[in-house]
Parts: C-alpha cells; sequence; structure tokens
C-alpha cells in the first residue's frame, strides 16, 4: 500500500510539473502589432487616408491659414473656436492667425436653434472655394457657422466644423471628432492628424507645365507655328515668366507670359517664327520661371519633326 501510495504521490508531481512547465516555458513565440493608440476615422481598417475627405487632397495653398470671428459671436463661442485652432495648430505643423481682411476662413455665429433628421444642428462648416488640379483640390476659402455652445471641456463643436472646413467629411465612428452627432468623448484621430501633416509637406509653391493635348508644333519649310496652353496645377499663383522655343538645342525665341493663377492657364499662338536652320529634327519648349516651383521636372514638351 505504501509503494502504491508512492507512486501515485510520484506521477502526481510529474504532471504538475509537466504543466508548468508548459503554461510558463516560451514553446511559441507571440508577436504582436503596435497600431497608432487614436487611428479611429474610419471603422474600416482597411480604409485609406484619402477617403476621409470630399475630395482627394483637400488642402489650403499655405499651411499658415487667416481667420476672421465676427463680432457678432458670443465670448464662448469666440474662445471655443480660438481654442480649436490652438489645438490643430498645436498637433500640425499648421498656423492659424487673426486676420480683419480677406481671411481665409469666416466664422459667424446664430443663437437661432436648428432641426434636420430629428437632430440639433450644432454647427456648419466647409470650404466655399476649391480649385481643382492635377494633384490637389486647392481651398480658397471656408467658412463656419457655430449654433450650439459646446458643454464639453474640449471645444468638440469647434474642432469639428474647422476639420470640414479643411477638406474632411464625417466619420461613420462614434469615437471621432468627425462623427455626425457630437459627444464629449470624441476625440481627433491620429489619422486625421497624419493626412493634413502629409498635405502639408508640399510647399506653397506654384507649379507650371505644358498641357500636352493643347500644345502642338508645325514646321512649314524655314518657317514654324505653335500653338502651348501653360497651366499653374501649384498652390501659389505664378509671376511672369518665360517660354523658350529651343531648336535643336538652340533657342530662337523668348515668350514672355504674365501671371498665371492656381488651376488656370495662358494659351498662345505663335505663326511663321523663322528658323534659320534647315530641316530641323526637334522642337522644344521650355518653362524659364526667376522662381522656384514644386517641381521642374514638367517645364519642358519636346516634339520631333518628321522628314
Amino acid at each position: 500500500m505504501k509503494s502504491k501510495a508512492y507512486f501515485a504521490m510520484l506521477f502526481l508531481v510529474v504532471i504538475v510539473s509537466l504543466m508548468t512547465i508548459y503554461y510558463i516555458a516560451p514553446f511559441t513565440k507571440l508577436e504582436f502589432d503596435v497600431m497608432p493608440s487614436n487611428y479611429n476615422f474610419s471603422l474600416d481598417v482597411n480604409a485609406s487616408l484619402v477617403e476621409m475627405q470630399f475630395y482627394p487632397n483637400m488642402r489650403f495653398p499655405s499651411k499658415r491659414i487667416t481667420y476672421n470671428i465676427h463680432d457678432a459671436c458670443s465670448l464662448k463661442k469666440k474662445q471655443d473656436m480660438m481654442d480649436a485652432f490652438d489645438i490643430v495648430e498645436n498637433k500640425t505643423s499648421m498656423v492659424f492667425s487673426s486676420s480683419n481682411e480677406n481671411a481665409d476662413i469666416e466664422i459667424t455665429c446664430n443663437e437661432t436653434t436648428k432641426y434636420e433628421s430629428g437632430m440639433y444642428i450644432a454647427g456648419e462648416g466647409g470650404p466655399t472655394n476649391v480649385v481643382k488640379t492635377d494633384k490637389f483640390y486647392v481651398i480658397n476659402g471656408g467658412t463656419i457657422l457655430l449654433i450650439r455652445d459646446s458643454d464639453c471641456e474640449r471645444p468638440n463643436i469647434a474642432i469639428h466644423e474647422l476639420f470640414h472646413v479643411l477638406g474632411f467629411k464625417h466619420s461613420n465612428n462614434p469615437n471621432n471628432i468627425m462623427y455626425n452627432y457630437t459627444k464629449c468623448n470624441q476625440v481627433i484621430g491620429d489619422d486625421n492628424i497624419q493626412l493634413l501633416e502629409r498635405l502639408y509637406s508640399v510647399e506653397s509653391k506654384p507649379d507650371l507645365l505644358f498641357e500636352e493635348n493643347k500644345t502642338n508644333v508645325l514646321m512649314h519649310g524655314r518657317y514654324l507655328d505653335l500653338n502651348l496652353t501653360v497651366k499653374n496645377y501649384g498652390l501659389r499663383d505664378a509671376k511672369d515668366f518665360i517660354v523658350s522655343v529651343i531648336v535643336d538645342e538652340k533657342p530662337i525665341k523668348e515668350i514672355l507670359i504674365g501671371e498665371v493663377n492656381v488651376g488656370n492657364g495662358k494659351v498662345l499662338s505663335l505663326r511663321n517664327l523663322w528658323v534659320t536652320k534647315r530641316n530641323p529634327s526637334e522642337v522644344q519648349l521650355r518653362i524659364d520661371p526667376n522662381f522656384e516651383e514644386i517641381t521642374k521636372e514638367n517645364n519642358m514638351i519636346s516634339f520631333k519633326i518628321k522628314d
């Protein structure tokens, strides 16, 4: 009997030891992905950053944005709006400053209660002037209307409307500041900030290029006819610049082009431009600005002359 009791006790000790080793010893390596702590604009984990905005790559021409808060706003709403600017400014490289003339963002206030779909409207906001270029939808102005006072510690209503002006649409995540129903526990997502930083990392400069389907050349004998369209797809208006006409690497004409606003272009036609070289093989048009651009890789277009 003592022998049986001894072996039973030994068996129990072995089982307990094996179970302890199984749970403690690192036989299996576990790895965890670290996600941003507040990456929460969309409930869809596969959603891209561009889907957060009304149109892809919406931004103001400069990261320095001016605003004007109208005098009719209460002290509470004025302070909420200024606090909202400070919060976004502290999280990004953007700079907001007050201006009474030609401000980028106009802020007005209304104490009248408004309803929509059975809910109170706390405020309204959005871009008022947008210009499409090949890289950006450039916001040239926006408005914010503050209706209800925010009861939250943070000015969530003002922040929400500010992000609308910056091009952000509503989020489908109730915890995100851009959800269409405001609650005090909503926060600005890290993905909101990441997109702003990416958009405003591009410096505010012009970006000139030839519109290829509207630019062409024609040789007849020793004479050259050309039609060209120069567009500004940058973030700033382009001042006066030169377009050079080059035949077989030799400049033969410089054309002064006046100011070209963002999203606009200049059309020019030249007829019977004398070419000294017989039977040229190539004509190039080159944009020669005396200012910096976003890129100068698209400043030249070439045409091969057929025999």
